[in-house]
């Protein structure tokens, strides 16, 4: 009876053997295909939406061709002739503040150098 059971005791263990060394192998095979995943990931995403930036600004210079620069079209003519169309903005605070302490500088250089007229070409 021990001896039947003792005949058959060192397949069972070389089955556990073998068992747990598949299964090793798949979880090695799956850890190994996680890691791999993991670092081609890392390197081609990056690559990949620059790729997909290059591509995207290709097409954008593209469309710079057709009506001015893009879809919003900036620069097309019908925008510059109603630009041209417009009456000419009121100035600023700032702007007309500028142009008074020019003319006030201009003019207080004129009276302190009379004569620089005939100096300037």
């Amino acid at each position: 009876m021990f001896r039947h059971a003792f005949r058959r005791f060192p397949l069972r263990v070389f089955g556990l053997v073998a068992l747990a060394f598949v299964m090793a192998n798949i979880l090695g095979g799956l850890i190994g295909t996680a890691l791999a995943a993991t670092i081609g990931l890392a390197v081609f995403l990056p690559l990949f939406l620059f790729k997909i930036l290059m591509v995207l600004m290709f097409f954008r210079f593209l469309m710079s061709f057709v009506g001015g620069y893009g879809p919003r079209r900036p620069c097309s003519r019908g925008r510059i002739k109603d630009r041209l169309q417009e009456p000419p903005a009121e100035p600023t605070k700032e702007e007309t503040e500028w142009r008074e302490h020019v003319r006030l500088a201009r003019k207080e250089l004129d009276e302190l150098f009379p004569d620089a007229e005939q100096f300037i070409e």
